[in-house]
């Protein structure tokens, strides 16, 4: 389907499209489920041909049906009754919805005209969910359609009409193009949804959008409706949320409020709106302020403020421009409320964080923040006249003079107007800020110096000027240089601040002065001739806002400042002057020692004179190392820069610098290290900022956005759709900004790479790896930046020409002392005192003849424990008797003891220094490791994967497998260097020479081609590489073999190694070697779980590697003339001899295979004989060196043995264990399919033995070698195959008598695998067991009888497909004629059987699987109509089997399974309020039958069956009958369509049941037919309901005719149609009748709800009432008051 042509040209479509379209639409719409394809190929595919050929292609015929996909897509909650059941899958995504619709509508064709109903009634039905107070999950869903719709229909209009480019897609005929009606039609449909949606919980923004594109089309109709609404919102003192909302969606109108296309009240209607928003901006309410303050901006922005007020009068304008005129007098006033209400806000916005002390909170310079500059840009200023201008700065000057703040919002704001005020006019704005300034400074200097020196606070008054003088100079150009030499006076001042908070300050003032002196910004000078598109003085200028541009118009209206010669050189004496001294005053500091904070404020100036001409200067580094020899650069073109006309003087005379500050730094650094000062992770930052700002390092692409952009980017879409390349100035001017300025590159060169960047990167690997955990985090977040992350400019691992060499030895280092070989394990330690020695005792035996120093010796280093020992009773006696000798024993004790003590002291400090040293080693080690990964981030681009060659990999892997400590976060790293490179490097193509067919092709394409001698060079070069790689992959799997043989390495190490062990081994371009088998299987039965787990698994890529193939050949399947037919594959012809086993050639293991076609290349087997090579070794001396390790273990009975003993205790928990036997039977399929027949024989006994065995363990065993041999026969010859099936079924009728509930699913699972996989007719004995009838329900216990019949439904399902419909008709044959079977008396087997006969019946169509299978059809009715047949007993046996069937068949939407719709009905009924332990499955069933995709015809006669239900005499039937129809009428809602008459007999019928909850039921029913619009709610309907509760004899047929009337007015929950006022009026008599009354209650009940729906907008809807009618529902809902 991928190829299949969908842009065409109208004439194209009959020889293209119309060929397989309808085929296709009939697929689709026969679907029974959804399905995954359904919704990612088929949907998609209908849906861009029906869009790519409007008009051209027609799809009217399937129309009921793709509407009513497109209403399941929005999986709403229906009905009233189980909703724990979600809705069902949604056929296609509702994103694709609106391609459907916009492609069937517009014109005057029936078949458009039709699908604009359908549109109409699908909009009808899906109403009440898009109100605020029915809010679910479907909400988003259903307005992101709506919004997606209006805009495609916008856009389709746009297309048909404005369309000024060539374009692949055909115009639509003229017939079928969107007419005015169609958009009248359509903007009538969406409007009062838009609306409704507006105060929705999922936010204002689609209905915005919603309505924002309506009134491109339709201003007039719109926005009348839209600004009432909003006034009303305005004035809601009950409803705060309204206003929000409205205030959102009128900024998305601003700009066609003020075009002419609008009415004169909508244009008339802005200013007053504005005028009563003002109060709003209050900071009690944020959000709503915020709001306010986004439109004023929307208005602002297209507008030029001044009085107009002289053009009153004149007899030149038009009654519109003359009512605009007047009204321009309220411009003034509205403005300045404007600013006196935004500077209180701004004031109130003075709460937030003030700037800390260093000691109390850590301060960091960040570059991305403190030396990009931001110009900040307020429309309100731009937008006001040279009469209002002047008045403003003064005003915005003495709210700046009168207020001072610190690090706080109101700062931001207040320093954002100054910004905007030096756009306007710098000059003025200068004059008035700049000596105020600089007077508040210089008077602080003079009466408080201290606190310019204060190391832990900042004075605020000093920080408020610096602020404000920070954002003066933003953009002010040519204009601050005047003022230069009182600003080099504050920058002398300024730079004694030792406070962080104001080095910072210091840091951007340099920053932008530079920036402002060497750059190019764009300005916006002229706000009238923007906005209105003139400055003539004679046309008022409210008349002609909002004016449009095309960009050649707007190309000389953007003002540009372009730096001149004065302030470039002013920007070089700045560098000369202040920033030479800081270097100076550096390299002094690196003799004479280092002073921190004077360090800091040096950098601070460093770092703001660097990133002020990082846009315009290359950075000169000296020469650029070269690359190395042979390295291929992976650049694929030449980088480019941005050239500026300043760019060669500043580079000639600044380009120098940042080498000078490189150096300083470094020799900062390193009398740092010399004065062991580096701990301080603060100065580190500060450094290593400083030296990356030295090299330039930025993003390529690097993207800031002005704040103010966000306000632009939904005008922008508005205007592409409506008329193209004609957008407000605001828009252009963005634009603009955006792609000229934001998304410049900066001015460096992508290869350039000196000794500078490596030392910088030496630097960077040193600290990287540094024990203090600030410090590492601080640099490595830098070698990130620098390094891994691809948007960074000059990405070291990508652009360094392989000098990555020249500092690898600086990690690597590392792991090299971190190796394990100065680690010892446990076993290898020596052991401690403890027991005594051999010659201990022998001194014990001797000791009589020892003297008395000896005996105190030997007495003294025993125990007390030891001393009461028998054996030195004699000595202690002796101590006894001489008081000479005892005295000197106590005193040898007691130096003992201290000595002891002392030891102990010296032990513990010992081992304190070395943890310490351990944590060290620990901490360099994790930093190490971070180098050459990203960690955690989970980020591709590893420093290994960027050198893409085996020689840093031998090199560096096995360091990192070496490593051994038990540390968490070190085993985690080592974890993922590994996961992220183990792919890469164990799949890695040796051999990457030039294809000749590629070159061919590169012939063909390119203009330049490659000399024979180019080509040559670069074969013989991949070669040569190709030769390398392999060595280092030798090189690097004999380490992995070593260290895979070191017992001092940990399991997880260890693994790690097996694990890419076995990656090297499964390569099919290297060999495996008998030592590299004989590694994997000795540890095959180690005694630890894991290790064997893992050694089962990486045995299996080996037999994997080195199984011998049967030989084949692999042919297209064009090209093979004896292809087996469909009817050669069935299991009739299954080989029942050697000779046909053993020939065949063909094969079809999978149940595609074979049926109607095969794929695109089939595999010939040859055949089974002695000319060919056999596929396993026939006995020991046929065996190979390489099959040698293996070959010699499962040969070895005690080996096996040992195996069986270890797969029976593997795991005491049985869910693990039965995990583990799953994992080993792929293993042993492995085994016994390369070693053969010989190499099953010493397991055959142990199976024979574990099969009846008592463990459950042991039988699992028995099963997984069973399932092994069973599923390798058919590799071997006929003879072979046919003794070991036989053998087979001999062992399986065994476990079937004996088997258990634990191992009934272990052995369902086995069968399951092996049935799939295999050809049916290899397998003829084993089916032919499991399929016989005659054993089935014939064994001692129920469950043994459940189990064949699983078993039978396994194969059934799996293996049988559609290769023996003989066993499919045998089954249901026995299943129907049997009667035990169906009505059998146990539950197990019901459920058995009902599953059976769902797997035994096919669901496809007759003519396509043919009639030899037994239908569902059919067979479902056969069934129903033997349980009518039957006694009620043996009834509801049969219906319980059937229900296990029902719960997977009636989802398929077959005629035959809405036979049983009365059974179900009764039977959930009847169960609805027990514990009958089936009511879900019939619940599930009834759900299923409602959700699943019905056909026309299948729709018919489901209503036709309903009907008939609705007649029963149980009242539960009737009830239960009514949930379903719910369900039912709406997810076939377009199918109901032509059945509205029964639908409406059927359920009028029910309003008169004898039971209320059927009559309440009916009511609830009617009142959503009504609401969707399947039975149309009116005055009919009213009038039919009146009449009938006026003539009502009986309480019941008055409660019926209530509660139509409650279904008429329940069907409008949120709007009073004409027909509702007149509804009211009997039900409120009915409800205020003295007499108790069902009736009464129903009123009363419908009034209630009707009160609470409209609550919210009851201020509306009142009015739609007379005062009668109000007063009635007053005297009703309104409770008496006794102050009435």
């Amino acid at each position: 389907m991928t190829f299949l042509p969908i842009r065409l040209y109208p004439e194209e479509i009959p020889l293209s499209v119309d060929l397989w379209l309808p085929k296709l639409m009939n697929i689709w719409m026969k679907l029974d489920q959804s399905k995954r394809w359904e919704k990612s190929i088929i949907a998609p595919l209908v849906q861009q041909v029906s869009l790519a050929n409007i008009g051209y292609v027609n799809l009217q015929p399937w129309y009921p049906e793709i509407f009513n996909k497109i209403l399941r897509s929005f999986e709403l909650q229906v009905g009233e009754a189980w909703s724990k059941w979600r809705p069902a899958l949604a056929p296609i995504s509702s994103s694709m919805a609106p391609g459907f619709i916009i492609s069937f509508i517009g014109g005057e064709r029936p078949e458009a005209q039709e699908a604009f109903a359908y549109l109409e009634q699908m909009l009808d039905a899906v109403a009440t969910y898009v109100h605020p107070s029915n809010h679910g999950k479907w909400t988003e869903k259903l307005l992101q359609f709506l919004d997606t719709l209006t805009q495609q229909f916008i856009k389709r209009i746009a297309n048909e009409r404005h369309r000024n480019k060539p374009s692949w897609i055909p115009l639509p005929p003229v017939d079928r193009q969107i007419t005015e009606a169609d958009i009248d039609r359509y903007a009538n449909l969406i409007q009062p949804l838009a609306m409704t949606a507006l105060f929705n919980k999922a936010g204002p923004h689609f209905a915005a959008n919603i309505l924002q594109f309506l009134a491109i089309a339709r201003p007039k109709k719109i926005l009348p409706d839209l600004i009432s609404r909003c006034q009303i919102a305005f004035s809601s003192l009950t409803e705060p949320h309204q206003a929000s909302s409205c205030i959102y969606a009128l900024v998305s109108q601003v700009s066609i409020i003020l075009s002419h296309d609008v009415s004169d009240e909508t244009r008339l209607s802005l200013i007053p709106l504005l005028q009563d928003l003002i109060p709003s901006i209050d900071i009690n309410d944020q959000s709503k302020a915020n709001w306010v303050l986004y439109l004023f901006d929307y208005v602002f922005t297209n507008s030029f403020l001044e009085d107009c007020s002289s053009f009153i009068g004149d007899d030149g304008l038009s009654n519109r421009d003359d009512k605009l005129v007047r009204q321009s007098m309220m411009i003034e006033d509205l403005f300045w409320s404007y600013w006196d209400q935004k500077l209180k806000y701004i004031s109130a916005c003075n709460s937030q964080k003030e700037t800390s002390g260093e000691g109390s909170q850590v301060q960091l310079i960040k570059a991305d923040l403190d030396t990009v500059m931001h110009v900040g840009y307020t429309p309100a200023i731009a937008a006001c006249g040279e009469a209002l201008f002047e008045p403003l700065l003064r005003k915005i000057f003495d709210y700046c003079r009168q207020n001072v703040y610190g690090d706080t919002t109101a700062a931001f704001m207040t320093t954002n107007l100054v910004q905007s005020l030096v756009v306007r006019d710098a000059e003025k704005t200068l004059s008035l800020f700049f000596p105020w300034l600089y007077k508040n400074i210089k008077t602080i200097k003079k009466e408080n110096p201290e606190v310019i020196t204060d190391e832990f606070h900042m004075d605020i008054e000093l920080q408020w000027s610096l602020i404000v003088l920070v954002d003066l100079l933003v953009a002010a150009g040519e204009s601050i240089l005047p003022y230069m030499d009182q600003l080099t006076e504050i920058l002398d001042i300024v730079k004694d601040i030792r406070i962080v908070t104001g080095i910072k300050l210091v840091c951007k003032l340099h920053s932008y002065m530079i920036t402002t002196l060497s750059g190019t910004h764009i300005y916006r000078r002229n706000q009238q001739l923007a906005t209105l598109k003139t400055v003539d003085r004679s046309v008022p200028s409210v008349t002609r806002w909002g004016s449009l541009y095309r960009v050649k118009e707007a190309k000389g209206l953007l003002g540009w400042h372009q730096p001149t010669q004065p302030e470039l050189d002013m920007v070089v004496k700045i560098f000369e002057t202040r920033l030479l001294p800081c270097i100076e005053k550096l390299n002094e500091m690196a003799e004479n020692g280092v002073d921190l904070v004077v360090m800091k404020q040096q950098i601070a100036v460093i770092i703001g004179c660097l990133a002020g001409i990082m846009n315009n200067v290359k950075f000169d580094h000296g020469e650029q190392l070269p690359t190395v020899e042979g390295y291929e650069s992976v650049l694929s073109d030449k980088s480019y820069t941005l050239k500026t006309t300043q760019q060669p003087y500043l580079t000639e005379k600044l380009a120098h610098f940042p080498q000078k500050v490189f150096h300083a730094l470094k020799n900062v650094l390193s009398k740092l290290e010399e004065e062991k000062n580096i701990s301080d992770h603060r100065t580190m930052h500060w450094i290593l900022l400083a030296m990356n700002f030295t090299f330039n390092f930025r993003p390529k692409m690097f993207v800031h956005f002005p704040h103010h952009v966000d306000h632009y980017k939904r005008l922008y879409g508005l205007y592409r759709l409506q008329q193209h390349k004609k957008y407000p100035f605001a828009i252009i001017e963005v634009r603009v900004y955006n792609d000229l300025v934001c998304k410049r590159p900066y001015q460096y060169d992508y290869n350039y790479f000196t000794q500078n960047h490596l030392d910088y990167l030496n630097i960077i690997v040193k600290y990287a790896q540094s024990p203090f955990t600030r410090i590492r985090k601080i640099v490595q977040n830098e070698f990130s930046k620098i390094f891994k992350c691809k948007t960074v400019t000059n990405i070291c691992g990508q652009h360094m020409q392989g000098r990555h060499e020249l500092f690898l030895e600086n990690i690597t280092s590392t792991l090299e002392s971190q190796s394990s070989e100065k680690y010892q394990s446990n076993d290898d330690k020596p052991e401690e005192n403890g027991a005594a020695s051999g010659d201990d005792v022998e001194m014990l035996e001797d000791a009589s003849k020892l003297d008395d120093d000896a005996l105190i010796n030997l007495l003294v280093n025993l125990k007390k424990k030891e001393l009461a020992d028998a054996k030195y009773s004699a000595y202690i006696d002796r101590l006894r008797t001489d008081k000479k000798l005892l005295k000197a024993f106590q005193n040898a004790t007691i130096r003992k003891e201290r000595e002891s003590e002392s030891e102990k002291m010296d032990t513990t400090e010992l081992k304190n220094c070395e943890s310490e040293t351990e944590l060290e080693t620990h901490k360099t080690l994790k930093g190490a490791l971070y180098l050459l990964d990203l960690s955690k981030t989970g980020h591709s681009y590893t420093f290994l994967a960027h050198s893409h060659n085996y020689s840093l990999c031998k090199r560096i892997w096995p360091l990192v497998l070496k490593v051994r400590c038990d540390k968490k976060s070190v085993n985690d790293l080592v974890m993922h260097v590994f996961k992220n490179i183990m792919e890469n490097y164990s799949t890695m193509k040796f051999d990457n020479s030039l294809d000749n067919d590629v070159l061919e092709t590169i012939k063909g394409l390119s203009v330049l081609t490659l000399s024979e001698d180019e080509i040559s060079a670069s074969n013989k070069r991949k070669i040569n590489a190709a030769v390398s790689r392999k060595n280092d992959h030798q090189a690097l799997k004999r380490e992995l073999h070593a260290l895979c043989s070191d017992e001092r390495l940990s399991w997880t190490r260890r693994k790690l190694c097996y694990t890419l062990f076995a990656k090297f081994m499964v390569r099919l371009d290297t060999e495996i070697e008998p030592a590299d088998v004989e590694l994997l299987a000795r540890e095959l039965t180690n005694e630890q779980p894991k290790w064997r787990l893992g050694a089962f698994t990486y045995v299996q890529t080996v037999l994997h590697k080195i199984k011998r193939v049967r030989a084949r050949e692999y042919l297209k399947r064009d090209e093979v003339k004896d292809l087996p037919t469909t009817e050669k594959l069935l299991f009739k012809n299954s080989f029942k001899t050697e000779e046909t086993w053993n020939s065949e050639q063909f094969y079809s293991n999978r149940s595609h295979l074979g049926y109607t076609t095969w794929t695109t290349t089939v595999k010939k087997y040859a055949p089974i004989d002695e000319k060919n090579p056999s596929t396993y070794p026939k006995c020991s001396e046929d065996v190979t060196e390489v099959e040698q390790p293996l070959w010699k273990r499962i040969t070895d009975p005690v080996w096996v043995a040992t195996v069986i003993d270890q797969l029976a205790h593997w795991d005491k928990n049985e869910k693990n264990h039965e995990s583990y036997m799953r994992q080993s039977n792929c293993f042993f399929i492995n085994l016994f399919r390369n070693f053969g027949p010989e190499s099953v024989e010493p397991w055959i006994s142990w199976v024979e033995k574990l099969i009846d065995h008592t463990e459950t363990r042991s039988v699992r065993v028995a099963i997984i070698i069973w399932a092994a041999i069973v599923t390798c026969l058919n590799h071997w010859p006929a003879s072979k195959a046919f003794h070991y099936q036989k053998w087979a079924v001999s062992i399986l009728d065994r476990a079937i008598a004996g088997v258990s509930e634990e191992l009934k699913g272990f052995w369902e699972r086995t069968i399951e695998n092996f049935t799939s996989s295999r050809d049916i007719r290899q397998y003829a004995i084993i089916y032919d067991y499991l399929l016989d009838t005659t054993r089935l329900l014939q064994e001692n216990t129920s469950l043994s009888n459940e189990f064949r019949l699983t078993l039978l439904r396994k194969c059934v399902s799996q293996g049988i497909s559609w290769k023996a419909p003989e066993f499919r008709t045998r089954i249901f044959e026995w299943i129907i004629t049997n009667p035990s079977v169906l009505a059998n008396d146990y539950h197990m087997i019901r459920a058995a059987v009902g599953q059976l006969i769902f797997s035994t019946l096919i669901w496809k169509d007759q003519e396509t699987v043919g009639a030899d299978h037994p239908f569902a059809h059919k067979a479902i009715v056969d069934i129903f109509h033997k349980y009518e047949k039957v006694e009620t007993e043996e009834a509801k046996n049969i219906f319980n089997t059937m229900l296990f069937t029902l719960n997977k068949i009636i989802a398929f939407g077959l005629p035959g399974t809405w036979k049983w719709l009365g059974v179900l009905l009764k039977e959930t009924g009847q169960a609805e309020f027990s514990d009958d332990s089936d009511r879900d499955k019939m619940t599930r069933c009834l759900v299923a039958l409602a959700q699943s995709y019905q056909k026309r015809e299948v729709v018919a006669h489901g209503i036709d069956v309903m009907s008939e239900c609705a007649l029963k005499d149980s009242w539960q039937v009737r009830l239960t009958l009514l949930k379903l129809l719910q369900r039912v009428l709406f997810r076939n809602f377009f199918l109901n369509q032509v059945h509205s008459a029964k639908i409406e007999k059927l359920v009028f019928g029910m309003l008169d049941d004898s039971r209320p909850e059927v009559r309440e039921c009916a009511g609830r029913t009617l009142s959503g037919l009504f609401r969707c619009k399947v039975i149309k709610p009116g005055d009919e309907q009213r009038i039919y309901f009146t009449k009938k509760l006026k003539e009502g004899k009986t309480d019941i047929e008055r409660d019926s005719a209530v509660l139509g009337l409650e279904a008429l007015i329940g069907s409008a929950p949120y709007d009073v149609p004409k027909w509702l006022p007149k509804t009211i009026e009997p039900l409120c008599q009915a409800a205020s009748t003295s007499k108790a009354s069902p009736s009464k209650v129903s009123a009363q009940r419908a009034l209630r709800e009707f009160k609470h729906t409209h609550h919210d907008q009851w201020e509306e809807h009142q009015h739609k009432f007379n005062d009668e009618q109000r007063h009635m529902l007053t005297d009703i809902l309104v409770s008496p008051s006794y102050y009435a």
